[in-house]
Order: C-alpha cells, then sequence, then structure tokens
C-alpha cells in the first residue's frame, strides 16, 4: 500500500511539473498552478486522511443514523395519536350516522343534504360505487350507483314540497342515456302526479320512490340501535374519507414531538 501511494504521489508530482510548463507556454502558469494543487488536494484528501479524521467522521455518521433513527421513531408516535385522535373523531360522526329520527327530518333538509341521505341508505343497502354525479348541468342525474345485478343505476333526487310531474321522468330518460345507466329512479320527498306515474310505466326501467317508499326504506335499512364502531364498516360508508383533523391539531402534535408536519407528514399516514 505505501508504495502505490508512492507511485500516485510521484504521478501527481509529474502530471503537476506537465500542467505547469504547458500552461507557461501559453502565458497562463496560474492556470497550471491552480490545477495542479487541486490535484494535490484531492490526492491528499484520499490517501492522507488521518486515523483521527476517520474516527471523527465514523462518529458523525454514527451520530447522524441515531439521530434518524430517533426522528423516524418520534413521527411514527406522532402518527399514532394521530391516528387514535381521528378513529374518535370517526366514532363520534359513527353515532350520528347511526342515529334513527322521526322521518320529519326529512323536510328540513336542502337539495344537497337529500342526495347525502339518500346516499347513505344504498351504501347501508350494500350497494357499490354509490357516488354523486358532482357536475354543473348533469343531465337530470344526481347519483350513480351499481345494484345487486351489477347494473348501473342512475337516481335523480327531487326534494319537492310540491309533485313531481312529467318533466323529471323526461329529464331521467335523458340521464340515463348520458350516464349509459341501465336503470332509472326518480326519489322525491312528496309524491309524482299522475301522468308522471302513467309515463314512467311505459319504461320498465324506471321506479318512482315517493316520500312513503323513502321513509320504509330509511326504516328497513338503517339499524333501530346504533351498532358497535368498525373501522372497515366506517370505510364502507365514507367516514374515514370524510373525517379529517384539523391542520392546527396535526401541527400541534408534531411540534409536541419537535417535528415539522410541512415535511414529516402526508395525509395518507392516518387514512383508516
Amino acid at each position: 500500500m505505501r508504495n502505490y501511494k508512492i507511485g500516485c504521489f510521484v504521478a501527481v508530482l509529474l502530471t503537476s511539473a506537465f500542467l505547469i510548463y504547458a500552461a507557461s507556454q501559453n502565458n497562463s502558469i496560474y492556470i497550471g498552478i491552480v490545477i495542479s494543487l487541486f490535484l494535490f488536494w484531492f490526492f491528499k484528501s484520499v490517501f492522507f486522511t488521518s486515523e483521527e479524521d476517520k474516527r471523527e467522521n465514523e462518529e458523525r455518521n454514527r451520530q447522524y443514523e441515531e439521530a434518524q433513527k430517533k426522528r423516524e421513531q418520534l413521527k411514527i408516535t406522532a402518527i399514532e395519536e394521530l391516528k387514535k385522535m381521528k378513529i374518535d373523531k370517526m366514532k363520534a360522526e359513527w353515532s350520528k350516522y347511526y342515529k334513527r329520527n322521526q322521518f320529519s327530518f326529512i323536510d328540513k333538509l336542502s337539495g344537497v343534504e337529500f342526495e347525502e341521505f339518500l346516499l347513505k341508505i344504498l351504501k347501508e343497502k350494500g350497494y357499490t360505487n354509490v357516488r354523486l354525479t358532482n357536475e354543473t348541468g348533469d343531465q337530470g342525474m344526481d347519483i350513480l350507483f351499481t345494484d345487486s345485478d351489477g347494473k348501473e343505476v342512475g337516481i335523480q333526487a327531487k326534494r319537492y314540497s310540491g309533485s313531481v310531474g312529467n318533466s323529471a321522468v323526461q329529464q331521467l330518460l335523458g340521464g340515463m342515456l348520458y350516464y349509459s345507466c341501465q336503470k332509472g329512479i326518480i326519489a322525491t320527498t312528496s309524491k309524482f302526479t299522475q301522468s308522471a306515474i302513467e309515463l314512467a310505466s311505459k319504461d320498465s326501467r324506471i321506479s318512482l320512490w315517493e316520500r312513503n317508499k323513502i321513509e320504509k326504506l330509511y326504516y328497513d335499512t338503517m339499524p333501530s340501535e346504533i351498532p358497535p364502531f368498525s373501522i372497515e364498516k366506517a370505510k364502507q360508508i365514507g367516514l374515514s374519507y370524510h373525517t379529517r383533523l384539523p391542520r392546527f391539531e396535526i401541527e400541534k402534535i408534531f411540534k409536541k414531538y419537535d417535528l415539522d408536519y410541512r415535511y414529516d407528514y402526508k395525509s395518507s399516514d392516518i387514512d383508516q
């Protein structure tokens, strides 16, 4: 190893001498000197690092690794605390979700709240891919889902006080065509005109849900008592997705463990 170092040193020395000579021939001797000094510095740092320097480097690396491990452990602890907070909030929402009210509460719902109420019933009945269209110009369709036969179904929700007429049936047919639905439903908090009932009866794919039918679905579907909390069920009915922790609470927990939530936190970390 010693002979190898001497050989490398001689090579660096000769190279430097050549560079200085070549640079002097081009009136650039200072460039040659700078390059030579760099070569000597590089040679020293590679081959002549002292044992003390090596030990210091090793100690710094060890301390860095320990600090990283400690930080990761603190992050895990913070995330677990946030998960517990989220579960506590989900349990509170769970109680609200399954609390059965007198059906008259439906009259106090807004149009959007009525759509969300229907979503709850559909999810609880076990239908899949239940979602709002959430489109501007939704072509007369508010909710889409897949029924037990695997057919795509669309619902037009009518939060009305008066009777629903023919135009709603016509809009539903347009929405079924637009969303490629095999079945269509009009759900209302009131009732249908006789002409709307007659028009809908001409197409076996269309169902009309008036107030009495929705009330029966509500009481038949929602349990009479609040069931035990289940994370899997909470995922299924959407509570996990809709339950969010305020930013200040997340920041507070991370600050408690001397962490910065901006760098150490992702929303997926606490998804249940």
